[in-house]
């Protein structure tokens, strides 16, 4: 969403955005990884915490296969207040702590602090995760998820390739280990239908 509403306030397009939460980046998100190809504003290279040349898969026959990936770790709270410095420094307006609660042809209602908002748009982008109100709007909705938890540890050794593990443990599911400097995030996924709880 804030890469969208960057692009169009650099086109000369007149963009509004309203960010659920108060503090951008906070509660973070996924664990922070971007493939190479990704090009890194000066307000988001600040954010890159290891440089990744690659990735392991771990099969459950017991084999391995390596990937040449190259990407980066980020910390994803500033990376995600670099993207959305970056889009109002293109001249978007950020709402902060503004939940879209409905939309109408081409006007979205947008509660605030202080009340409710309405904005005119000619396109109105959902960026607002797998549970979209947004997509709601248009009869989408999603039922078929896996449920994840995720942990910071330490590393005894800098690692620069990240971890990717499909074990008859994690049935209909995988787990994670993607390194920063110092720690890494690691994590498992299952889904939803397996009655076990990832945590």
């Amino acid at each position: 969403g804030r890469s969208a509403a960057r692009e169009v306030a650099e086109s000369g397009g007149n963009c509004t955005m309203s960010h659920r939460r108060h503090r951008i980046g906070m509660p973070q998100q996924g664990a922070g990884l971007l493939p190479a190809a990704v090009a890194l504003s000066p307000e988001m290279r600040g954010s890159v915490c290891n440089r990744i040349q690659g990735m392991l898969t771990f099969l459950p026959d017991g084999s391995v296969e390596e990937t040449d990936s190259p990407g980066y770790i980020i910390q994803r709270d500033r990376f995600d207040r670099g993207l959305a410095t970056a889009a109002a420094a293109a001249g978007a307006f950020l709402y902060a702590g503004a939940r879209a609660v409905q939309h109408v042809h081409n006007l979205t209602r947008v509660h605030t602090d202080s009340g409710y908002i309405e904005i005119r748009s000619t396109i109105t982008i959902g960026a607002d995760g797998p549970r979209s109100i947004a997509g709601s709007w248009m009869g989408s909705s999603n039922n078929n998820f896996v449920l994840s938890a995720q942990w910071t540890v330490n590393l005894n050794s800098r690692l620069r390739k990240t971890r990717l593990y499909f074990d008859r443990h994690f049935p209909d599911g995988y787990g994670w280990l993607f390194p920063g400097r110092s720690f890494a995030r690691g994590g498992i996924a299952l889904h939803w239908s397996v009655g076990v709880t990832a945590r």
